[in-house]
């Protein structure tokens, strides 16, 4: 799994992608950080933590913290294959995790 924090269209969110396939889910995060858990895990999937160590779980609907007293949307996402979006949208910025 993966994480990522971002801001698109003036919005903070979280990506949330999957390590075996290319599905995603896309949250709010009014601007909490998240990330993957660090060392070994209880094995739950799509499990995260914010920047106060607390641990949500990704859902269908909703981000939904550990105790459950806190949500946040899941937002509408697509997948699109590159090719056919960069045909339409050339100017679009390549996104990349990797460092320079």
């Amino acid at each position: 799994m993966r994480v990522v924090n971002d801001r698109v269209a003036g919005r903070d969110v979280v990506i949330v992608s999957s390590a075996i396939s290319s599905d995603i889910r896309v949250y709010e995060r009014d601007a909490q950080e998240f990330q993957l858990p660090s060392g070994s895990f209880d094995g739950r999937p799509a499990a995260m933590v914010d920047e106060s160590g607390e641990t949500w779980t990704a859902g269908e609907s909703a981000l939904v913290s550990e105790d459950g007293s806190t949500t946040l949307r899941r937002l509408s996402s697509n997948i699109y294959f590159w090719y056919a979006w960069f045909a339409f949208h050339p100017e679009t910025d390549l996104y990349s995790t990797l460092q320079k």
